[in-house]
């Protein structure tokens, strides 16, 4: 599948977006495999229908659900009147959607403000979104962060929590909501309307709906909290990024060299590797108690694993994003030629044809034994009417895993057009 945000589970279906040409698309997958599309978040204007006044376009920042809601953070640029907007918004499956925190502003003069769209800003529980503010850079003034929650069952309107030195990563598990105060770690109490504890400083951290915290210290070792005992307590394993549901605990240990996804009990025991990535493999997980959801980058594709979490481990092979070209004689065809291009496994590829004819640049999926084909421009075919045939040279640019970059295979044909 193509580049998105996500996994996060909702009820028993995991949720994530893709990317599919200008759209974005929110997608849910069935515990029986099955994938379906919920609807289609936003949808960029198209850059070659643009006349001059600049193009509109959205970028999806943040993924979180529950059962009950999903919520999502994005930006907007508007070329045309110079503006933006940061936006936190949330729908229910199969229902409408609604804004929950928005900021407008201009791109060269600001304001800076509003709500924290970004991974960590925004969290979901049944129905309750919570979010920071994000001010640092706001040009109005007095400038102050915020911590709020918008209870959907209570007509969603936002109400903070606390102000002032807070800001993100942000919690929510049920009547618990964890933030960052003055740098330590705050788990706030809704139901009594005041903190709970203070955890200390933490780098990244998730709570449980019954008040418990797990995070990484100092060094990355993990620790963990409860209302009823809020000291740390060693969790016996160092890692990052982790997740909290049904007294398990999941995250990332291994460094960039050797990524690997684990679980074991809050109270202890032996760490069961769920799945190893290669080197500097970004991951993207969740994790419900019973069931961890990743993606695995591939050569401009993603592909989404679910497993019980507790099973044999999932090793997770290194992409070989190199396209092929094959050495078939070429021929145009009513404007068309059909390239035999394609990778080892499926890579997403920007492919160009220039020479003596020209085609306009295509995003194309490369699969073994695949050909692309291209619709040659009309001026170049005129303007080589009276040749029977022309070189070419046809480019692939496949993005390459783990590095972020991508990497262009080229070859030179001869075309014959008559």
């Amino acid at each position: 599948m193509g580049k998105g945000l996500g996994p996060a589970f909702q009820g028993e279906n995991v949720v994530y977006t893709q990317r599919s040409g200008l759209r974005t698309d929110l997608k849910s997958l069935s515990p029986a495999g099955r994938s379906a599309k919920l609807g289609t978040l936003f949808t960029d204007d198209d850059p070659a229908e643009d006349e001059g006044g600049g193009s509109n376009s959205f970028s999806a920042s943040a993924l979180a659900a529950s059962d009950k809601r999903i919520a999502y953070g994005y930006s907007s640029l508007f070329n045309k009147v110079r503006g933006f907007t940061h936006n936190i918004a949330s729908l229910t499956p199969g229902g409408a959607g609604a804004t929950v925190a928005s900021q407008t502003g201009d791109e060269f003069s600001g304001p800076w403000c509003g709500p924290d769209i970004d991974f960590g800003g925004f969290d979901v529980s049944a129905n309750a979104v919570a979010y920071a503010t994000d001010n640092g850079s706001c040009t109005q003034q007095p400038v102050t962060n915020s911590i709020l929650v918008a209870d959907f069952d209570a007509g969603g309107k936002a109400a903070a929590l606390a102000t002032g030195a807070v800001s993100g990563p942000v919690r929510i598990a049920g009547r618990f909501v964890a933030f960052k105060q003055s740098g330590d770690v705050a788990v706030f109490d809704r139901a009594a309307g005041t903190v709970a504890y203070i955890a200390g400083q933490l780098d990244s951290y998730d709570l449980q709906d019954d008040g418990k915290l797990v995070g990484s210290s100092a060094g990355g070792a993990l620790v963990w909290f409860s209302a009823q005992e809020p000291v740390a307590h060693a969790l016996g394993a160092t890692g990052s990024n982790p997740r909290l549901a049904g007294d398990r605990v999941t995250y990332v240990t291994g460094g960039r060299a050797s990524p690997e996804l684990r679980v074991q009990p809050l109270a202890g025991g032996t760490p069961v590797s769920l799945a190893k990535f290669p080197a500097n493999t970004p991951i993207q997980f969740d994790f419900d108690g019973r069931r961890a959801a990743w993606r695995t980058p591939g050569c401009g594709l993603e592909t989404l694993q679910v497993e019980e979490a507790g099973g044999a481990v999932a090793a997770q092979p290194s992409a070989v994003c190199a396209a092929r070209f094959g050495r078939a004689s070429l021929r145009a065809r009513r404007g068309l030629v059909r390239i035999p291009v394609s990778c080892s496994t499926a890579c997403a590829a920007t492919l160009s044809l220039t020479g003596g004819v020209r085609a306009r640049s295509v995003d194309g999926l490369l699969e073994p034994g695949a050909r692309q084909t291209f619709r040659l421009t009309k001026t170049s075919l005129r303007r080589a009417a009276r040749k029977r045939r022309v070189r070419i040279r046809v480019r692939a640019s496949v993005e390459q895993v783990g590095l972020g970059d991508a990497k262009t295979y080229s070859k030179t044909y001869t075309l014959r057009l008559r």
